[in-house]
């Protein structure tokens, strides 16, 4: 089966840390006879081969050619999953990049990203988002700004999904937040935002998705100004006065409790 190379390299990093084994050649070698002792009769031992020859030299010979995922045998990674304290690989996969339950699949599709200008511009800034299942059926976002492409995976926590997006030069990034509770077909989903301003400053505030119908590639960056008609009205006054839709961090200097004064 094929798995991301980073799942691969976490969960082998994981079992020679538990071993307390270096993570070399003899380290990995002697490391199948930890698992081995280990593992109960319903899972497959760990030969010596495996894991360096197959698991360890494909994971450094993917990372050199800058290759996402990597070829492994199921029932080996079933039997390291164990020993690092899973049941099975797809018990560990989940722990590493937990996916949207099901009931949570309806926001799948496309989207505009809605903030209130930062400049204090009665204006709305819209940003194509995209919500769809990548490697291992992972939620995936990606955001699509003036200048930079974000993207993230999303994780379900409580009644809410969160995402870290990181732009394309891993120059800037984003932390997006927003509730969905058991919502089947959910047209708009509230949320906030954090993350660092153009001019440097931490800055955080209310966010709108909504849903659109068009192609991700139909969608574009577009600024509205917010007035009668631009968009439904429900929307606009929810971004009509800007104090209620920002939160900024004050100028600092000393970096000393001065600067809360």
């Amino acid at each position: 089966m094929e798995i991301d190379l980073d799942i691969a390299n976490t969960l082998l990093e994981l079992a020679v840390k538990q071993g307390n084994r270096n993570g070399d050649r003899f380290g990995i070698i002697e490391l199948s006879t930890l698992v081995n002792e280990k593992l109960p009769t319903a899972y497959r031992p760990l030969g010596q081969r495996y894991l360096y020859d197959t698991l360890y030299l494909n994971i450094q010979q993917a990372k050199k050619n800058k290759r996402s995922t990597i070829a492994v045998d199921r029932s080996c990674m079933d039997s390291l999953a164990f020993y690092v304290g899973f049941q099975s690989l797809e018990d560990f996969i989940q722990h590493e990049n937990p996916q949207l339950p099901q009931t949570a699949s309806s926001i799948l599709g496309n989207w505009y990203s809605i903030v209130r200008c930062n400049s204090g511009l009665p204006d709305l800034l819209l940003s194509p988002v995209r919500i769809y299942l990548g490697e291992n059926k992972v939620a995936q976002m990606q955001l699509k700004g003036p200048h930079r492409s974000y993207q993230g995976k999303i994780k379900w926590i409580g009644s809410s999904i969160s995402c870290f997006l990181e732009s394309d030069d891993k120059a800037k990034a984003l932390h997006l937040s927003f509730m969905l509770g058991v919502a089947k077909a959910p047209r708009v989903l509230i949320g906030v935002f954090s993350g660092v301003s153009t001019s440097g400053f931490p800055i955080a505030g209310k966010e709108l998705l909504l849903r659109k119908e068009e192609t991700f590639e139909e969608l574009h960056n577009r600024r509205i100004p917010i007035k009668e008609g631009s968009l439904p009205a429900s929307i606009l006054a929810y971004f009509e006065k800007y104090d209620s839709c920002y939160f900024k961090v004050r100028e600092v200097s000393t970096f000393d409790f001065r600067d809360l004064e």
